[in-house]
């Protein structure tokens, strides 16, 4: 028979703390007591829950983290609203390149030897993006909107920098150093739904945690790969555009 009553079990007492410990509450505080980036009047928050397939087997794990298309063109009508109610004060030059520059995971090592010779076919119409610096304001951000309203192609590793494709016109190419295995499809998903031209680049790859290895031949495969896309839509000098074929 069961005892009317069962003693609670006493609580272990609390380790000690230790010098990891400390320093992560020290960080954890610093970051919750961190300055704003960005200051917004309105804030929309979106949501999605994907149809999911009623073999299992046939579910994209991606999916999970895929935004419906619904919700991306709620974005591009919020991006296009935003640019229609303010001047743009950048011109667009045609055959506009965005480089996006990625440090750390991914990023790509030699990076020099590739934007060299971009910068030797496209002078001022090449545009090295690095990301936000940490005094950022809405007007940053702006001129962030702007530049990627002006690219006709959009290049870079996997990564973040390339999300910035959603600012972008329809109908920009988007150029992808692709991870191996080729498996995360997020950049293809979402220029498709954005009427984005999506080009992936086995060329120059990696592994998701390593960096690209940019050397000579592959820097002049990109340029090769670049020039061919821009004179393909006439967006060099001399030549009409054949862009439907592309």
């Amino acid at each position: 028979m069961l005892p009317a009553c069962i003693p609670p079990t006493p609580a272990p007492p609390p380790p000690p703390k230790s010098p990891n410990i400390c320093h992560s509450l020290t960080l954890i505080r610093s970051l919750v007591d961190a300055p704003p980036r960005y200051k917004f009047q309105k804030i929309h928050y979106l949501t999605w829950q994907q149809q999911q397939a009623d073999d299992p087997d046939q579910n994209d794990l991606w999916s999970s983290y895929l935004p419906s298309v619904a919700a991306l063109h709620s974005l591009r009508a919020a991006v296009d609203g935003w640019v229609a109610a303010r001047p743009i004060s950048a011109t667009h030059s045609p055959g506009t390149v965005v480089y996006c520059s990625r440090k750390g995971v991914r990023e790509v090592v030699n990076e020099d030897l590739l934007v060299s010779r971009l910068k030797k076919l496209l002078g001022k119409r090449l545009k090295v993006f690095s990301g936000l610096s940490s005094t950022s304001t809405q007007t940053a951000l702006g001129a962030h909107i702007e530049l990627f309203q002006s690219a006709d192609v959009i290049i870079g590793p996997h990564g973040a920098g390339l999300t910035n494709m959603v600012y972008a016109r329809p109908g920009t190419s988007v150029v992808e150093f692709v991870m191996e295995p080729h498996c995360n499809r997020c950049f293809g998903y979402v220029a498709a739904a954005l009427d984005l031209d999506y080009w992936a680049l086995p060329q120059v790859s990696t592994f998701y945690h390593l960096k690209y290895e940019m050397t000579k031949d592959k820097a002049a495969t990109v340029e090769a790969f670049l020039r061919n896309l821009l004179e393909r839509r006439g967006l060099l000098p001399g030549t009409p555009s054949t862009h439907s074929e592309l």
